[in-house]
């Protein structure tokens, strides 16, 4: 009996958390092949690039976001239940969506002429619909479960802003900042590039203090949400000296 109702609690627990899941389930980042959206169709918090003050909007569609800075603004909903309709505006241009939240948790999405964007011309994306999974588990922010360390990345949508080892401003998918003698010597890479394959992440980075480039893996575990660095080492690196705070087993909790 017991045992019955061990399973009974179990079963109940998973149900309710699926339910919360897709209580709104038009709400958050997702991306596929060329494309990053981020929506919130519930609050309207979006920041709108289209807009001179970032107005809040539905969402934003961005069309090769690692290459251009293309993005069009969602507006004109209508839900019902797991569907919606929206328009997407983009200057004087605008489509038609459908959105269809999908049972094993991804996202459809079709556009009534395609996505658009410029590259020397105006160019289509080859597909008119698209299924979108979530930006996650590599978007947030994480600290060093031992020491004084932050990792910030998303590695679905380059967006970040970070000073790099030459005094520049650098766009790039996140930084792995590293810290010792109570901030005295700092080692802050930044991440320029990266493939992920579900729960992990292969991702090259610039360190911080010596401006050589590395490459390591990153390792999400979803049952304590931390990540883990693995294996990290030099490529292409010059002949000078390599000093890079990034080592092997570090691992970050989430905040």
């Amino acid at each position: 009996m017991l045992l019955k109702a061990i399973i009974s609690v179990l079963l109940f627990s998973s149900v309710t958390s699926a339910q919360a899941q897709t209580a709104r389930p038009f709400k958050g980042a997702w991306y596929a092949d060329g494309l990053y959206v981020d929506i919130d169709f519930y609050g309207k918090s979006i920041s709108d690039p289209n807009s001179m003050d970032g107005d809040p909007c539905a969402g934003i569609i961005r069309i090769k976001p690692d290459d251009t800075s293309m993005a069009y603004t969602i507006e004109n909903l209508k839900m019902s239940g797991n569907r919606a309709t929206a328009t997407a505006y983009f200057a004087e241009k605008d489509s038609k969506l459908s959105f269809e939240y999908m049972a094993d948790g991804s996202l459809k999405m079709t556009s009534s002429d395609g996505f658009s964007y410029v590259d020397d011309e105006l160019k289509k994306l080859p597909q008119n619909s698209y299924v979108l999974h979530r930006a996650s588990p590599f978007n947030g922010e994480w600290k060093l479960a031992k020491g004084d360390g932050t990792l910030r990345i998303n590695l679905y949508y380059k967006s970040m802003y970070e000073e790099n080892a030459e005094g520049g401003s650098e766009m790039c998918y996140g930084t792995i900042y590293v810290a010792y003698g109570n901030g005295m010597k700092v080692d802050n890479s930044l991440i320029r590039a990266r493939k992920i394959e579900g729960n992990k992440a292969v991702i090259e980075y610039v360190g911080g203090r010596d401006g050589n480039t590395y490459r390591a893996v990153l390792v999400y575990n979803p049952s304590t949400r931390q990540i883990t660095v693995k294996s990290p080492v030099s490529v292409g690196a010059s002949g000078g000296v390599k000093e890079s705070f990034v080592v092997d087993g570090m691992v970050f909790t989430r905040r």
